[in-house]
């Protein structure tokens, strides 16, 4: 601080001599910041803490935050704590510190900031960091995938690195409460209460994906759980537009185009051709509809088709009303072929280390070869060592067998058949039913010793 000075300042104008009074005060603060990491990537690892020190030194500070710019509300800032004569403090590990940022994108700067009496603010260098909210988009060399998760637990978003996961609650009245969120962090991606069909929307940076749920399943006697698919919005769409586009081919009925009757395979070519055209534009399947399949490009007029009855409807309404119908005729499908897989295995809820410990032992010394669409993944032997490490984990008894062998059998079916156990015969079937076979017999190992 410069102190005040009191002068009298000389002034020569036209042979005139003026004597000026004191001049203002002039307050000058400096701010050094300790704690600060060579590199700072939010969120911070649960349970941690980062404590970054501002010592400020000057006189007529009235007020001391953390910020983006120097102006702006109170809501754009977070007040540090005094802790010691000039010395301020704030938590970065702080859930008030994240959603200031968080606010602001992956990448960005702060400051910590001083406002003097006279409403002077003077500011730190300024610290850079890095936001990892989602990931921009998921990594898995699939078009979609398969998960089962048992109510009241959660599992890990296929291709997320683990950075989101899928939680879901009480299974009760056909309905179950779904969230997507980022354990790490302070907020979810997506929630809702679902039923069997509906759709969770997941928009991340640089692709939408969407989370079906397929079939909910509920036991008079053991854990219930719920069957979902995951795949991005444009493969969701793309199937369902593919699908109505197989059922015209195929349909024994009659289209006009232009007053002319086209056969359903003729017209399907037709209508796929304005698609393929189309496709960047055309996301949905209602957008196919009304944008694609509605009225010719050249003349205009509406697309029809004549019914069984003879009666004549426009195409676009009767499209809609069969979309719905396909849409109900594929779950109902993939429902039925949940019901032919076998029941996730159940041996208590608690985890039995002797009855996990016989399953590993049991695909240790299976000599199978672990494939992914005809490439050698890995080892049964190799897979089974690495999850040995699980029974060394903290809180792993707290987890139901059936949740951990279920998690890895999910796992290797999301690929829809392309994860394969190769047998030492020669013969191939899917990784993820031989590991619930294993899941299996160790089971009745366990009845046996009994």
């Amino acid at each position: 601080m410069i102190a005040t000075l009191r002068t009298s300042l000389l002034i020569e104008s036209m042979g005139l001599v003026i004597l000026a009074g004191p001049l203002p005060v002039i307050a000058e603060v400096s701010i050094r910041l300790d704690g600060v990491p060579d590199r700072l990537s939010f969120p911070l690892p649960a349970g941690s803490n980062q404590v970054v020190t501002a010592t400020i030194k000057g006189e007529h500070v009235t007020s001391i935050w953390l910020g983006i710019a120097e102006s702006g509300s109170t809501a754009e800032r977070v007040t540090l704590l005094k802790i010691d004569e000039a010395e301020y403090a704030v938590n970065l590990a702080s859930s008030e510190v994240f959603e200031l940022l968080r606010s602001r994108g992956r990448d960005g700067q702060f400051r910590i900031f001083a406002e003097t009496s006279d409403g002077t603010v003077f500011s730190s260098v300024a610290v850079r960091y890095s936001m990892q909210t989602v990931p921009e988009s998921l990594d898995f060399p699939f078009d979609e995938a398969r998960l089962t998760i048992y109510q009241r637990s959660w599992k890990k978003l296929p291709g997320s690195n683990g950075s989101l996961q899928v939680y879901i609650g009480d299974i009760t009245g056909g309905q179950v409460p779904v969230t997507v969120y980022d354990p790490r962090a302070y907020f979810t991606v997506g929630t809702t209460s679902m039923k069997e069909g509906d759709l969770l929307s997941l928009p991340l940076d640089e692709q939408e994906y969407v989370l079906r749920l397929d079939k909910l399943v509920n036991h008079l006697i053991g854990p219930d759980y719920a069957v979902f698919t995951l795949l991005s919005r444009q493969a969701h769409e793309a199937n369902s537009i593919d699908g109505l586009l197989r059922f015209i081919e195929t349909a024994e009925t009659t289209f006009l185009r232009n007053g002319v009757e086209i056969p359903g395979k003729e017209f399907a070519a037709l209508l796929r051709s304005k698609y393929e055209f189309r496709r960047q534009g055309v996301t949905s399947t209602e957008k196919f509809i009304r944008e694609v399949a509605t009225r010719s490009s050249t003349t205009g007029k509406r697309y029809r088709v004549r019914l069984g009855d003879g009666e004549v409807a426009d195409l676009d309404a009767w499209l809609l009303e069969r979309a719905a119908e396909l849409d109900r005729g594929r779950r109902n499908d993939e429902n039925a072929a949940i019901d032919r897989e076998p029941r996730p295995v159940t041996a208590g809820c608690r985890l039995d280390l002797k009855t996990l410990e016989r399953f590993l032992q049991k695909i240790e010394s299976s000599r199978v070869l672990f494939t992914c669409k005809g490439k050698d993944l890995m080892t049964a032997t190799d897979f089974a060592r690495v999850q040995f490490q699980f029974l060394a984990m903290p809180g792993a008894t707290e987890h139901c067998f059936d949740e951990v062998v279920e998690g890895w059998a999910s796992t290797f079916d999301c690929c829809e058949g392309a994860y394969e156990a190769k047998l030492p015969d020669g013969s191939v079937v899917s990784m993820g039913k031989w590991i619930r076979q294993q899941a299996e017999a160790a089971v009745g190992g366990k009845k046996d010793d009994e």
